[in-house]
């Protein structure tokens, strides 16, 4: 789980994110990132239930982003809001193939400390 200070809550904040924000696109998911004045980043998740229509799948998928979010946080630049947008092709894939396209959605947004 991430803590407080890592997550976006305010709706406010993610639509300013997803108004505003840079993206980069893959048939599992979308990522949008914008500079915040905060010395960390803050994460959130968005799984609509055109994803899918169970409550417990949404669920499933953003605990394993939440993971692979919490698991590359020491490896990522900091004073950036990241949303993560998730698309229907996202639940036929296991946890590693999310691993894989999360730090492919990294790299290409320069998020990276080694890049």
């Amino acid at each position: 789980m991430l803590s407080r200070l890592h997550r976006i809550v305010k709706e406010k904040d993610f639509n300013f994110v997803l108004r505003k924000g840079k993206g980069w696109r893959v048939p599992e998911m979308q990522i949008k990132i914008l500079v915040n004045a905060l010395p960390h980043n803050r994460f959130g998740i968005v799984v609509s239930n055109k994803v899918a229509k169970k409550a417990n799948v949404r669920n499933l998928l953003k605990r394993r982003l939440r993971e692979i979010l919490r698991a590359k946080m020491p490896g990522l630049r900091t004073g950036f809001d990241v949303v993560l947008i998730s698309n229907p092709a996202a639940i036929e894939r296991d946890f590693s193939q999310l691993d894989g396209i999360v730090d492919f959605l990294f790299y290409k947004m320069f998020l990276k400390k080694n890049v």
